[in-house]
């Protein structure tokens, strides 16, 4: 969610009212985000190093790539 709202906001000002959802997605994946820590009992890593914001990011576009690339190859 987080990940999907970024692209929404640069989106967002050329769509009347679109900003609103993206910003919905990005404070609800948030949210989201530190119920599960809560849930685990552990905080987040980025409280300890600010670079740890990127590796979900990073995991999740290797992932969603390496999708698309199986894909093309059955095709």
């Amino acid at each position: 969610m987080i990940a999907l709202s970024i692209p929404l906001l640069l989106i967002a000002p050329f769509m009347r009212g679109f900003w609103k959802i993206a910003v919905g997605l990005f404070l609800t994946g948030w949210v989201f985000q530190f119920v599960g820590h809560a849930f685990e009992g552990r905080p987040p890593e980025f409280f300890k190093d600010w670079r740890f914001l990127f590796v979900g990011l990073r995991w999740w576009l290797k992932n969603a790539l390496s999708r698309v690339q199986q894909r093309q190859i059955r095709q």
